[in-house]
């Protein structure tokens, strides 16, 4: 136990997790781990030590989350900490995919916070044997390298930073560090229940596979580390590796030289194709079945083929070229509707502007227009702009729908300019009407998401 404080100590330092003058939040469930993550932040050196605060989510999941709630507001006031409380009551569940709705409202919670009370980072209390269970799942279900790269140390949030400090330990370190502290923290009793994957892989996958290896999670950790590195080193080379080999941006996607490609020799082909992807269509994954499709016909012979791929994109060769690009038979041929470019702004009739962008886009002044943080996965693209039209409708909560011509004339909105209203589109649940009002969307499905700016510039 005495090591894991030092070990700790060291990993704020050499990973710069933080500044002692900067205002960090901690999300603590009551659990084990985020007791113990409080714990250690509240007994750093004085010159290590941030400003610290607490925030908590009553899911309405067991029946132990009222006794929870009361213990931690109880601990808060003892410590003379600021608590940040918020509920989540069971009218707001959803039927299916609870997990990943509760996750959705926990994060919007903490970024809520963080906003209205400047703090700079929310650490979380995801520990090594997280990072491998996640590993292993995203190696089920995809293999795609970025997903598989588990849980990063520190990763955007927003305008602010999501950090987690504990990845280097196991769980069993965090156990024996509360016992020896003799620390309060309540065990969650659906993590004992095999009915989601991720239990199954702790309960029954985890353990054999550290029998056969004590190492395992310093392993998986150094693996994620080493595969985060390449794909950092692959973005730094792509635009030269564009530029050498002739791929150019297009309106649409890009297109190349398949007897440049052709050139790499097959040992390095995926890799570069792979790189292309993230480089051009980094919201949508890349499945393996689809890249060695485009492997087979850019080193075929037919001419001219056409492939099918996520995201409504379409890979076609034409002779000595090769495009990826929009499927332009399912373009939207409305003028009044239309689809958004990540990190391009899109012009609309009336001389506005909407656009959706990555969080690190430089292409945004928020200063300058009007934006809206949206978290995304990516079975909700594309995202589509279009004008109110009878009908129109947004999700609820409860899984129901409301009707948006009832909402405007509830908040008094004109007529008239009911029908100049934009609306935006995620696949087609309604996200945002820029000026108006934004919709929380309600996944159902947990699938890797990323947080998104929508941005919006009204006509003067």
């Amino acid at each position: 136990m005495n090591q894991l404080p030092a070990s700790f100590k060291q990993n704020i330092l050499t990973q710069r997790l933080w500044q002692k003058d900067q205002r960090v939040l901690i999300a603590v469930s009551t659990g084990v781990d985020s007791m113990v993550l409080l714990d250690l932040c509240r007994h750093l050196p004085a010159d290590l030590r941030p400003k610290l605060g607490i925030a908590y989510v009553d899911h309405h999941l067991r029946a132990q989350s009222q006794a929870e709630t009361t213990f931690i507001q109880a601990f808060a006031q003892q410590l003379h900490l600021p608590l940040y409380v918020a509920d989540w009551p069971k009218v707001q569940h959803p039927k299916e995919g609870i997990e990943a709705a509760a996750r959705a409202f926990r994060y919007a919670f903490f970024a809520q916070i963080m906003a209205e009370h400047n703090y700079d980072k929310v650490l979380t209390a995801h520990h090594g044997d997280d990072l491998a269970e996640t590993i292993l799942m995203k190696l089920m279900r995809s293999g795609d390298l970025p997903a598989t790269v588990g849980l990063p140390v520190k990763r955007p949030f927003g305008k602010f930073e999501l950090v987690r400090p504990l990845l280097n330990f196991s769980k069993a370190q965090l156990y024996a560090y509360a016992k020896a502290r003799h620390l309060v923290y309540f065990e969650d009793v659906t993590n004992q229940a095999d009915t989601y994957l991720r239990n199954r892989l702790r309960h029954q996958v985890l353990p054999k596979l550290k029998q056969e290896n004590a190492g395992l999670l310093d392993h998986t950790q150094y693996f994620s580390q080493s595969l985060a590195s390449l794909l950092a080193l692959q973005a730094t080379l792509m635009p030269k590796l564009c530029q050498d080999l002739g791929i150019q941006a297009t309106a649409c996607g890009l297109v190349g030289a398949v007897g440049r490609f052709q050139d790499l020799g097959a040992n390095v082909q995926l890799a570069y194709l792979q790189g292309l992807w993230q480089h051009f269509f980094k919201a949508i994954p890349l499945k393996a079945q689809q890249a060695q499709g485009m492997l087979r016909l850019l080193n075929g012979q037919k001419p001219q083929v056409t492939l099918d791929l996520e995201g409504d994109l379409v890979f076609k060769r034409v002779y000595d070229r090769f495009f990826i690009q929009k499927n332009q038979t399912l373009a939207v041929s409305n003028p009044d509707h239309f689809q958004l470019e990540l990190n391009h702004w899109q012009s609309l009739p009336d001389n506005s502007t909407i656009g959706i962008f990555e969080i690190t886009s430089e292409q945004v002044d928020p200063a300058a227009v009007l934006t809206q943080t949206v978290t995304l996965s990516p079975a909700d693209f594309p995202i589509t702009v279009r004008r109110r039209q009878p009908g129109d409708r947004y999700q609820l909560p409860n899984g129901h729908h409301g009707k948006v011509k009832k909402l405007l004339i509830d908040r008094h909105v004109p007529s008239d300019k009911r029908d100049q209203l934009w609306l935006v589109f995620a696949k087609d649940n309604l996200i945002w009407i820029p000026t108006f009002r934004f919709f929380q969307l309600f996944q159902t499905t947990e699938t890797d998401r990323i947080k998104f700016m929508l941005c919006f510039k009204q006509n003067r």
